[in-house]
């Protein structure tokens, strides 16, 4: 049995992201807790890639998803870690799978 998911982003990969990391520093609210507050750029970054991250294929079989993966091993405890702007994903993961 699965006792652990740990799930893992990369850095910034282009220069598209890194014009994106310069404007992060505009907040706007973050519906997790009264007076949360987070960068606009990652929050629209983060829900455009959601739904891929959520249901991403691996390499090795078609139907590993995270989904899936959490659905099969509910007891799982999950982990989530990043670099960079990784980081930033696993943090917005974690909430969500939470």
């Amino acid at each position: 049995s699965v006792n652990v998911v740990i799930i893992v982003f990369r850095a910034s990969q282009d220069y598209v992201n890194f014009i994106e990391n310069l404007s992060s520093p505009i907040l706007t609210s973050f519906p997790v807790c009264n007076g949360c507050a987070a960068s606009r750029t990652y929050l629209y970054m983060y829900a455009s890639v959601r739904s891929r991250v959520f249901y991403m294929f691996d390499l090795i079989s078609d139907s590993f998803s995270i989904i899936a993966l959490l659905r099969e091993h509910p007891k799982a405890h999950i982990l989530t870690t990043g670099h960079s702007l990784g980081s930033i994903f696993a943090t917005f993961v974690a909430i969500d799978v939470k």
